[in-house]
């Protein structure tokens, strides 16, 4: 089920999600997100974008929405509540990704994005608020 030109809300949850919700999976991620990453796509210069790829044979599935018996990540990840989400970019590494997305801080910021986590080798974004007027950068 596609919720924006590029992205199908299976890219956002697991399968036992999917499963269970189906076409309602969509209340677990915060509509910003989908919004964002289209954007995103659009200044990689329409470059493909890969969340989770379990509906399509691969092997991401908690790269979106986390649910309470997830064992990936903290347990107050921002993933927890569909407020973050991390991907590749085709054809980027993820420091090119980050650079990307300093390089247009300000409308992303105005989309909600808040913070990214580095030094890891795929993009990490989220919403949670920081009060700041930059995107913060931090480290696992």
């Amino acid at each position: 089920m596609k919720i924006s030109p590029n992205f199908d809300i299976r890219e956002f949850v697991p399968p036992e999600m999917w499963e269970t919700f189906n076409r309602e999976s969509v209340k677990f991620i915060d509509e910003r997100i989908p919004h964002i990453l289209e954007r995103i796509r659009d200044l990689s210069g329409g470059k493909a974008i890969t969340v989770n790829n379990w509906h399509r044979g691969g092997k991401f599935c908690y790269r979106g929405y986390r649910p309470e018996s997830c064992t990936v990540g903290a347990r107050k990840s921002m993933h927890r509540i569909g407020q973050a989400v991390d991907f590749d970019i085709a054809g980027f590494t993820a420091e090119q990704c980050r650079q990307l997305i300093r390089d247009n801080k300000k409308e992303l910021m105005q989309m909600g994005l808040r913070r990214m986590e580095t030094g890891v080798p795929w993009c990490h974004i989220d919403l949670k608020e920081t009060g700041l007027d930059y995107i913060y950068e931090f480290k696992p």
